[in-house]
């Protein structure tokens, strides 16, 4: 498994490759309705990100959300993508 990213402003991104067993603990089952941790958690950005991902290994995706426009952007590998959250 990879290291969990640390709380600074600049921290290390976690990647979690299925074809090496890294898997999200999911043992103790769904978050209650009430939860206050447990959440995956992602990076934002303020604004569409605009920059191509660099060494992203095959079979995975970079994701980040736009907190300005509130978009879900998800980088094919070619360009950026976005989902419209509401």
């Amino acid at each position: 498994m990879h290291p969990r990213p640390t709380k600074s402003a600049h921290a290390t991104p976690m990647n979690l490759d299925p074809k090496s067993g890294d898997r999200f603990d999911t043992s103790s089952g769904a978050l209650a309705t009430t939860a206050v941790r447990g959440f995956f958690q992602l990076p934002t950005c303020a604004g569409a990100p605009t920059g191509t991902p660099e060494a992203v290994p095959t079979g995975l995706a970079s994701v980040v959300v736009d907190t300005t426009n509130n978009r879900l952007y998800i980088h094919n590998g070619t360009a950026w993508k976005y989902v419209a959250l509401t």
